[in-house]
């Protein structure tokens, strides 16, 4: 038999003693060791937070549509006020684009009465002032559309969902402008040729003056209207290069002041009592009065009219497709 040896101590069993034996596996830690329970309040939080950011950028799109929208429709407005301006005045304006039929009288100069050339003339007055206040109508109305089509393309990061609306209200914009455009080279036009047959009535009254004076026997009052007539004519030759005035016109204009020309002459010599410078210029007058009397003024209105047709077209054109949609 061996020597004694005595049982192994116990474990401890106070808090802070050294364990000499492990506890089992299986065995649950003491009750100071226990984990802390999870933090679910943080899982929650992490939620919550994002749940706040998806509804801000829902709110933030959502205010981004509203806003796009309506600032769109305010320039649409904005627009289509200034687009119904501007189609009032080209409507008004069509009377005047479309009056160089009526205005303009291309007819008879030469054996017409004082009367009829006055009224002439007074319609050449008209077509002359209102194509100038068309003239001056046409650049206040580009420039507000011009206004206006700026204003659709701006600030385009924020009209997405408008953009067809907006493009289309431009493209009417635009066919508007090139309708102006084409009104400002007629009415240009227009008062060119108006001034010109202002000048060309003036001459023609000047002319009957002179004959009515002349068949009276009215030296001095025939003296009188030549100077007239000297004056107008010279005014007229220089007018008319107008657009849409054919080359004959100068020719004819060219025979009526040679022919105040040849009438002074005669006066002149009969004034001088000198016979043979008088029967010359007498002569002279006859042969002038014959080529005055021979001049065809017929066709002057067909060569005008070929001559603005296609201006009148394009503005007519640009005015229909403004207008659709």
């Amino acid at each position: 038999m061996g020597p004694y040896e005595p049982p192994p101590d116990p474990p401890p069993s106070y808090p802070g003693a050294s364990a000499a034996v492990p506890p089992p596996p299986d065995a649950p830690p003491p009750y100071w060791q226990a984990a802390p329970p999870p933090r679910r309040s943080s899982h929650l939080g992490l939620i919550i937070a994002a749940v706040a950011v998806v509804l801000v950028l829902v709110a933030g799109v959502g205010g981004y549509v509203v806003v796009g929208l309506a600032y769109a429709q305010s320039r649409l407005n904005s627009a289509s006020s200034s687009y119904n301006t501007v189609v009032d005045h080209l409507n008004a304006m069509n009377d005047t684009i479309n009056s160089v039929k009526t205005q303009i009288n291309t007819g008879a100069v030469t054996g017409s009465t004082g009367t009829s050339l006055q009224q002439n003339k007074s319609l050449a007055d008209q077509f002359v002032s209102s194509s100038q206040t068309a003239q001056s109508q046409i650049a206040t109305d580009d420039a507000s559309l011009a206004s206006a089509d700026s204003s659709l393309k701006e600030n385009q990061w924020l009209t997405p969902l408008s953009r067809d609306q907006l493009n289309h209200a431009s493209a009417r914009i635009g066919h508007a402008r090139a309708a102006l455009a084409a009104a400002k080279t007629i009415t240009a036009d227009y008062v060119q040729i108006g001034v010109f047959f202002q000048a060309l009535y003036a001459t023609a009254i000047d002319l009957d003056t002179l004959g009515t004076m002349s068949q009276s026997s009215d030296l001095t009052g025939a003296a009188a209207a030549d100077v007239t007539l000297k004056a107008d004519v010279a005014k007229a030759i220089q007018l008319d290069k107008a657009p849409g005035l054919p080359p004959e016109m100068d020719a004819a204009l060219v025979e009526i002041q040679s022919l105040a020309t040849d009438f002074a002459q005669l006066l002149n010599a009969a004034a001088a009592n000198n016979a043979t410078a008088a029967q010359s210029a007498y002569a002279a007058l006859q042969a002038d009065v014959a080529k005055v009397q021979a001049a065809d003024f017929s066709g002057i209105g067909t060569e005008i009219d070929n001559f603005y047709q296609p201006l009148i077209d394009q503005y007519n054109s640009e005015v229909d497709q403004a207008n659709q949609g």
